[in-house]
This record gives structure tokens, sequence and C-alpha cells, in this order.
């Protein structure tokens, strides 16, 4: 055991969670897992707050949108008029929209989303979205020339048949894109014990090495997989909220940590790339996975 701590911040349940780390691998999972049938328990509607961050996002989302825009067109700079995009976790289509902007020569733009709370936004925008559970998902073979997972493999039950099942839907040379939690970083270290947003205890069930997620993607049947490290200010902001939640403070200082308070992301977007320039860390990272 190498952390233990519950939900400080959506308060879904008091239970205590501990995270793993494999001796032989370095693997980390949370123990015990949540079932399926607790999904509605720590996903209620009341936390599918996305159509209000869509409405009026603020400056990290608007950072995170540019940034997320110049990477996606690189990503796609090859993909021929007409490609195609999938986004698993599209939520109110905050990414699709970015897609829309930045890549003209896309132009199926589709969503996958568990939730129809969360969904509501990108079916209002006329984007096609697909309700279900990724490994229920009915969706077509080698169709796709993009998959997108941005904060999504950590919270599956099954990361193998997930990476299985959206790997049968790309084209031959596709790319799978996953952002998830970089283990190691400063952050990390930091937080590592408790209150790492990392963890996002009990929403987040894997968290993965470099090696280990270009072991389980090969597995999967990928052919090849890149990684690029991204800074992720919000990583710092709501570990010290959850250090506040999770020691009493006022509700005053909870409130301060705020992940919309510009100042704090601001000032933690200049240390996670400091920490990218100097240690080659930072708080996310960014997989690559080609078919």
């Amino acid at each position: 055991m190498v952390a233990s701590g519950t939900d400080y911040q959506y308060q879904t349940t008091q239970q205590l969670f501990n995270w793993c780390r494999c001796n032989s691998c370095g693997h980390f999972h949370i123990n015990p897992i949540p079932t399926e049938e607790a999904l509605p328990l720590i996903y209620p509607d009341s936390l599918k707050n996305y159509c209000d961050f869509d409405a009026n996002p603020g400056l990290a989302f608007r950072v995170k949108a540019y940034l997320d825009g110049r990477r996606l067109r690189t990503l796609t700079a090859d993909v021929p008029a007409g490609g195609r995009l999938l986004d698993v976790g599209c939520a109110a289509g905050m990414l699709l929209d970015v897609a829309k902007r930045h890549c003209a020569h896309l132009h199926v733009l589709e969503g996958l989303e568990i939730s129809d709370a969360a969904a509501a936004g990108a079916l209002a925008k006329g984007y096609r979205v697909h309700i279900s559970t990724i490994e229920a998902a009915d969706l077509p073979d080698s169709y796709y020339d993009i998959i997108v997972m941005q904060q999504v493999i950590e919270h599956v039950h099954d990361p193998r048949i997930v990476l299985e099942k959206l790997r049968s839907s790309l084209r031959s040379g596709g790319r799978l894109v996953m952002d998830t939690p970089h283990l190691f970083s400063l952050d990390h270290w930091i937080f590592r014990k408790r209150y790492w947003e990392g963890y996002h205890i009990p929403r987040h069930f894997n968290l993965w090495t470099e090696n280990g997620m270009e072991r389980i993607a090969k597995e999967a049947g990928f052919s090849a997989v890149y990684s690029r490290k991204r800074i992720k200010p919000v990583h710092w902001t709501l570990s010290l909220q959850n250090w506040a939640v999770g020691t009493g403070k006022p509700k005053w200082v909870v409130r301060f940590f705020d992940l919309r308070n510009p100042v704090l992301l601001i000032a933690f977007g200049l240390v996670d790339a400091a920490q990218l320039a100097l240690l080659g860390k930072a708080s996310d990272i960014q997989y690559v996975a080609v078919k």
C-alpha cells in the first residue's frame, strides 16, 4: 500500500480506499475497486456539471482548449480530408468543438459517453453521441482515424479489453490518444500518501508507469506507443483542495483552492513547466498508440 484516502472532492462516500503498487512492475491500482453497481453512487448526475464548464469555461479550460487544438492539428496532419474522430468520454462536446475549430479536414466528429446527463450538451449541439460504456458500445470496425480519451483510461474496470475494443474501431495506421495522470511527478511525490488529485479517489482505478502503458497497449495489438509529458496545473490546485478538506480547514480555504482560480492556475502552470524543463516530469502524460 502506498496511499489511502476517501472522496475528498465530491464526498460521495466516506469509505476509505487504498492505493497499491505492484512490486514487480510498478503499476498502481485502487483497492477495493468500486463495482459496476457502485458507479451511480460515485458518479451521480450532480457531478455532471460539464455544461456549466462548457458555457463558462474560465481560464484553465480556455488554455486547455487552445493547447488541445494545436496538439490535435499536429496529430491529424496526415489524415486526409473526410477524417473521422471519436471522443471517448465526450461530456458536453468541448473537445469536439475544438476539433471543429482547428481540424477542418475532420468531417466526422462523434462522441461516446456513459451518462445521458453528461452528454446532454454535446447532443444539443448536434453531435452524434453513443450513450454506452466503452465495452458495450456498438462501434464500427476499422472506421475512425483518431480516437481520443482524455482522463478516461484510468476509470475503466478492464483496460486491456477497452484498448482492444477501441483498436478494432481504428483504421490501419489510426491513433488512440490517451491523457492520464503522470506517476512520479513532483506533485505526485508531494501528495503521494493521501491527497494527490491523480488518485481521484474513488473514481480512478489504475495508473500506469510509462513501461506499463506501452506493455498493455502492445498486448492489446497496437504496433507502437509514444508518450509526451503535459503540464496540468489543476492537479496541483485540487491536490491542495483535497488536503484542505481532509485536514478540516475552514471553508474559505477549501474554496480558495478552486480549479477556476486563475492566480493558482498560472502559478502552478509555471511550476509544472519548470519541473518539465528541469526534471523531465509533469503532472500529466499523453500516450499515442498506433494501430
